[in-house]
C-alpha cells in the first residue's frame, strides 16, 4: 500500500519560540522541513504562512560545485534581490561566519561535507528570516562553531 508521511495534518506554530522535531529515521522530519520551506510541494492540501522561512539547513546539495563559496553566496544574494554594497556585506558575513579562510575562494566541489555545511549555515544566517529551518543542527562543525 501507499506510505503516508503526513495525512490530514494541521499544525499552527507558536510565536517567539524554538521548536524541535524528534523522531526515528524516516518519520518525516526532513520532509516536513522541505514542505515548510517550499523546497517540496505537498501532493494535496497547502502550506499557509505569512512568515519568511529559510531553506532547510541540512540541504547542502543546492550549491554549484564548480563555483567558489564566494560565488555561490553572491548568487543566492542576487536571487534575494541584493546588489552592490548590500550584496558584498552578505558575502562578507558568510565568509566571516563560515571561518574557512582561503578555502572560501576554492571550488565547493573540493569541500568536505562539514565545510559545505558551514557555508550553508552562514548563508542562511546572513538573511533576515522569521524562522530558520535547521536539519541535523548538531552535526555542523566543532563545538565552538556549533555555539554560533
Amino acid at each position: 500500500g501507499r506510505h503516508y508521511v503526513f495525512k490530514n495534518f494541521t499544525f499552527e506554530f507558536p510565536e517567539n519560540c524554538s521548536i524541535g522535531l524528534m523522531g526515528y529515521n524516516g518519520a518525516g522530519k526532513s520532509t516536513l522541513m522541505r514542505l515548510l520551506s517550499g523546497a517540496e510541494l505537498p501532493d494535496s492540501g497547502k502550506i499557509i504562512t505569512n512568515k519568511k522561512l529559510s531553506w532547510p539547513l541540512g540541504l547542502n546539495g543546492a550549491f554549484q560545485g564548480s563555483l567558489t563559496a564566494r560565488d555561490n553566496a553572491k548568487f543566492v544574494a542576487r536571487v534575494y534581490g541584493y546588489k552592490g554594497k548590500e550584496l558584498q556585506e552578505k558575502v562578507k558575513f558568510v565568509e566571516d561566519f563560515a571561518e574557512l579562510g582561503k578555502f572560501f575562494d576554492e571550488p565547493m566541489k573540493t569541500y568536505s561535507s562539514g565545510m559545505s555545511a558551514r557555508i550553508a549555515f552562514g548563508l542562511s544566517m546572513a538573511f533576515d528570516f522569521d524562522y530558520y529551518l535547521i536539519d541535523e543542527a548538531g552535526a555542523v562543525g566543532d563545538p565552538a562553531f556549533r555555539e554560533k
